[in-house]
């Protein structure tokens, strides 16, 4: 995703669907410092930029994140 997808992803994640469900994963070191500094670069939480990842390649899976 280039810098104006992530953009407009973020918008909608706020105007979106109320986030009520927490789920907790396990991933290696390597990924856990890659979603940390990923979430630094972006200014960002590490929540939503696991909710964006997740998101996209969720919607390559079939998932349809705009209608329920």
């Amino acid at each position: 995703m280039n810098h104006e997808e992530r953009a407009k992803f973020y918008e909608q994640d706020i105007r979106g669907a109320k986030i009520t469900d927490h789920m907790n994963f396990r991933c290696g070191k390597r990924l856990a410092v890659w979603l940390r500094n990923q979430a630094m670069i972006e200014n960002r939480d590490v929540s939503t930029i696991i909710r964006r990842l997740i998101t996209v390649s969720a919607a390559l899976e079939g998932y349809d994140p705009h209608h329920g």
